[in-house]
């Protein structure tokens, strides 16, 4: 299991789209933990969404509007694209 300080580490996966953003919260043992979807304008929820979930890998999809989550700029947190 992969661990980041003394909690194991969540991977996460952003899925975004023209409207939404859906986001998928896996458990190093690979089971799905949460899974919720939010609009594009919802960037306050969509943070303290992720925030519950630290630490975790942040994995977004190659295009769209990634830059929005700046990796949360969070220790425990590492985001790959």
């Amino acid at each position: 299991m992969v661990t980041i300080s003394d909690r194991p580490c969540r991977f996460v996966g952003v899925d975004l789209h023209k409207q939404t953003i859906t986001i998928a919260v896996v458990g190093g043992d690979r089971k799905l933990i949460s899974r919720k979807r939010f609009s594009n304008l919802q960037s306050d929820a969509i943070v303290a969404y992720l925030k519950t979930h630290a630490p975790l890998e942040l994995v977004v999809e190659a295009g769209g509007p990634r830059h929005r989550f700046g990796c949360l700029g969070d220790e425990g947190t590492r985001c790959w694209e």
